[in-house]
């Protein structure tokens, strides 16, 4: 009996866990707008549970591009959530500043306040959420990586 309560709460964890990041999130992107080109990069880190996105903006009058750095990790029992799930932390020299970290989705969600990466083999949009407004920080198409 014991036996099988142990393995029906071991199954409970497995189906409970965090989806992973989607494959189709690694690489190069770029935004071309009216005012500035804004690329960003996504690449799994030396761990593997962790990624790391590079964002710079160009201004079209060539000054020096801005850099924005985020990082993705799974968190455990974050909002008193019991379950494994993600969360996207703006980076400045390697530490997280500002914001918090926000929960992550890879889906269309609808919770308050949260951030949304979708990807596709062609398109990535990421945004963040408050209270149901949108601040879009990147929308745009696959970008071959220099």
């Amino acid at each position: 009996m014991r036996a099988a309560l142990l393995a029906l709460a071991l199954a409970a964890c497995a189906t409970s866990a965090a989806p992973s990041v989607p494959a189709e999130l690694r690489g190069c992107w770029i935004a071309r707008e009216p005012d500035r080109t804004v690329t960003m990069r996504w690449f799994p880190g030396r761990a593997g549970s962790n990624w790391r996105g590079d964002q710079l903006f160009y201004a079209k009058d060539g000054g020096e591009p801005f850099h924005q750095a985020y990082r993705i990790d799974e968190e455990i029992g974050v909002d008193d959530a019991p379950r494994p799930h993600w969360v996207v932390c703006p980076l400045d020299d390697g530490l997280p500043h500002g914001a918090p970290c926000r929960a992550l989705s890879f889906a269309h969600s609808s919770e308050d306040y949260h951030a949304e990466i979708i990807a596709s083999a062609d398109h990535l949009h990421f945004a963040f959420f408050d209270e149901g407004e949108e601040t879009v920080l990147f929308d745009g198409a696959r970008d071959g990586c220099d």
